[in-house]
Formats: C-alpha cells, sequence, structure tokens
C-alpha cells in the first residue's frame, strides 16, 4: 500500500516531491512485526503496555508478545472465545466474551497516551 499525503490536487511539484519522499521513508519503516497467524483463525482485539509489550487476542486466549516481538506466553480462557480486551489503570486485563468478563492481574499498566498536544496552525 502507498500512503497518499496530497489530497489537495493543488499539482505543485515541489511539494509532490518532499510528499514522495515521506512516503517512501514510511514504507522503509514499516514492516512485519509477528506473524501470529498459527495462532488465531481471524484476527482479534490488541492492547499494548507501558512497557511496549503486546496483548494479542487469539483463539483459546491471549497471546503476551515482547517489544522485539518474541512471543513470552499464552494466557489460556478455556472454553471461552474472547471478544475484547482492555488493559485497565488499575493493572488488570479484562478479557470479554459474548456474555462473561474475565479479569486478571498484570505487571504492566497501559500504555499512556499524550493528551495535552497542541496543534500548530
Amino acid at each position: 500500500l502507498s500512503l497518499d499525503f496530497d489530497d489537495d490536487d493543488d499539482n505543485d511539484d515541489d511539494d509532490d516531491a518532499e510528499e514522495e519522499q515521506e512516503s517512501r521513508k514510511l514504507q522503509r519503516q514499516s514492516a512485519i512485526v509477528l506473524d501470529y497467524t498459527k495462532y488465531a483463525s481471524q484476527p482479534g482485539a490488541m492492547e499494548v503496555d507501558e512497557k511496549g509489550n503486546l496483548y494479542l487476542v487469539v483463539d483459546g486466549g491471549v497471546l503476551l508478545v515482547s517489544p522485539p516481538g518474541k512471543i513470552m506466553g499464552k494466557i489460556a480462557v478455556p472454553n471461552a472465545t474472547l471478544v475484547d480486551l482492555t488493559l485497565g489503570e488499575d493493572k488488570f486485563l479484562y478479557m470479554s466474551t459474548s456474555s462473561k468478563l474475565y479479569r486478571m492481574r498484570v505487571r504492566n499498566g497501559p500504555l499512556k497516551v499524550p493528551t495535552d498536544l497542541l496543534l500548530k496552525r
């Protein structure tokens, strides 16, 4: 997939060249971090903790993946199909099915996302 940053149709060649360079840079930075198709028959929910660990919903539970993309383990949730998960500020991983809510204490809190960003005009 290519990223097209020029959606104003101004035909400005200088801006188009800069945007094309930026697009190529983003494509070089894109990479498959983990192929977990042998664990999941379909895509599922994902959470990231403050240390960069990923929690991925897979068949039969949640896969825990370290920042370099190494699978550290699987949290088994037997006889249930998870539909969503959330990592709470209280350091619990909340996992929901169509009719039940599970929770499990984890070591790290959720990834902190700044909300006080200023936009340049």
